[in-house]
């Protein structure tokens, strides 16, 4: 029987185009290894024989998945009163982003956009 090697993610041997698939255990075990390597992804999907693409798109994948999982964070919250400010509530965030909320605002509006804000950070 003829030797079977990895080389980018493919078993030698098998019909040409025919992929073998990982779960989600074994892509989590490469990423690991990769990132235990201290080499950056390219070298290490070269030094392990696999590809970089494939490689990369389960890296962030896994960390979609890890994000949603870690359901939503606190982050440090400073009221101030501004002087003059015709807003009811002004939020700041680490990137800098600001959300401004008028004074009488429609609580389940607002409560609809954080939830989408959140699903997409």
């Amino acid at each position: 029987m003829a030797k079977q090697r990895r080389r980018f993610g493919i078993r030698r041997g098998r019909a040409r185009g025919v992929r073998q698939r990982w779960s989600e255990a074994e892509a989590a075990g490469h990423v690991e290894a990769w990132r235990a390597s201290g080499l950056s992804l390219a070298a290490w999907c070269r030094r392990e024989g696999l590809r970089y693409e494939r490689l990369r798109r389960w890296r962030g994948q896994l960390e979609r998945t890890r994000k949603r999982q870690r359901g939503p964070q606190i982050l440090p919250v400073q009221l101030v009163e501004p002087e003059g400010s015709p807003h009811a509530l002004e939020l700041e965030l680490p990137r800098g982003l600001r959300l401004r909320v008028a004074a009488g605002f429609d609580a389940a509006s607002l409560a609809r956009l954080l939830g989408e804000l959140e699903a997409r950070a």
